[in-house]
């Protein structure tokens, strides 16, 4: 809140608060950033689940696990809506799967369920989107049109970075196998 006082003048802390909350909701749901893993249990001849997450709301579902060690396989599933998980098959036995989604700010608690890492880990993209969305605001001190669009254009530039890093799960050089080359120029042998 103080590095936001600083560039924003004037500003009313419920407002920016409102800002943060709004910046946030967007950020986590274009990245996937804050994730969690909830256990799902299942049972013969039933496809669909219920799931709440303990903290948050689900913006999308990134996977349900099978964690039989015979078979330790990702179930085809989807989300009809966001409270129900649906496995694409029967899965034949009681057991316990793994469930992965996305999260993000839950709209009646506002930014008390946030974890901290949350803010410690992506401070920039979110700073970047507070200040551009609080100086797009019309006649107020701290409007700036031009300071606007910086802001915005640096919080999506660093939202599609930690959207790709988090897709590679932070690995650096994560998928740097290619096609060789011959391949590529139609003249490999067979």
């Amino acid at each position: 809140m103080d590095y936001l006082r600083l560039n924003l003048p004037g500003a009313l802390d419920g407002v920016v608060e409102m800002e943060i909350a709004n910046t946030l909701d967007e950020f986590l749901s274009k990245t996937n950033a804050w994730t969690a893993e909830m256990p799902l249990r299942v049972k013969d001849n039933k496809q669909n689940y219920s799931v709440k997450p303990a903290g948050g709301s689900v913006v999308r579902l990134i996977g349900v696990l099978d964690d039989n060690p015979d078979m330790d396989i990702w179930v085809p599933a989807s989300m009809p809506s966001l409270d129900i998980i649906a496995l694409r098959n029967n899965p034949g036995r009681s057991a316990t799967f793994r469930a992965f989604v996305a999260l993000k700010p839950s709209p009646n608690k506002g930014l008390e369920d946030i974890p901290e890492w949350i803010y410690e880990n992506h401070r920039l993209p979110i700073q970047h989107g507070v200040i551009g969305r609080m100086m797009s605001h019309p006649a107020k001190p701290y409007s700036n049109e031009r300071l606007a669009i910086y802001n915005m254009r640096k919080f999506h530039a660093m939202t599609a970075q930690v959207r790709a890093e988090k897709s590679q799960e932070y690995l650096y050089r994560g998928q740097v196998w290619c096609y060789p080359r011959n391949f590529a120029r139609g003249t490999q042998r067979s």
